[in-house]
């Protein structure tokens, strides 16, 4: 039906190889996502059939690489709708690649989900991660503005 939010896969595995993660595909180079021409025609049939629109973005990390946004982007433009998608975002990749906020507006990344492993600098050096807790706070909030003036827009964040 329409107004079901069905979920979609654009990539496996992980790049990354963060010390609390057990996930079994850690550290993989390379592009492994979809083909723009699979998405766009799981994208086409899912709306011509039943009219969804909405998604769930089932990927480890969808903004662990800007030429994967990008790739996908020109299917979007050419869709006869506006998808609303939903994903997990890392946030200090958010944060220091200033270009993906342009992108990911353009895929129409709507629904984001940030997984934080604390705010608390002694906890985050003890798992190799080194991201001022001040920083995500302060620029996370800089974003969510930017993004509210532009288009709907629901975030989550899960402390670790």
């Amino acid at each position: 039906s329409p107004y079901e939010v069905l979920t979609t896969e654009i990539s496996r595995g992980c790049r990354f190889k963060c010390d609390f993660c057990n996930f079994p595909v850690l550290g993989v180079k390379g592009d492994y996502s979809r083909t723009v021409e699979d998405f766009e025609l799981e994208m086409r049939h899912n709306y011509d059939n039943w009219g969804v629109i909405q998604y769930n973005i089932a990927d480890e990390t969808f903004n662990d690489r800007t030429d994967k946004i990008e790739k996908f982007i020109p299917i979007i433009n050419n869709l006869p709708f506006r998808p609303w998608f939903t994903g997990f975002i890392r946030a200090d990749l958010l944060l220091t690649r200033r270009e993906q906020w342009q992108l990911l507006e353009d895929f129409q990344m709507h629904g984001q989900f940030y997984g934080i492993e604390s705010l608390n600098r002694p906890s985050l050096r003890s798992i190799s991660k080194g991201f001022d807790p001040e920083r995500i706070k302060t620029e996370l909030l800089e974003y969510k503005h930017w993004k509210e003036a532009r288009s709907p827009f629901r975030a989550s964040i899960s402390l670790i």
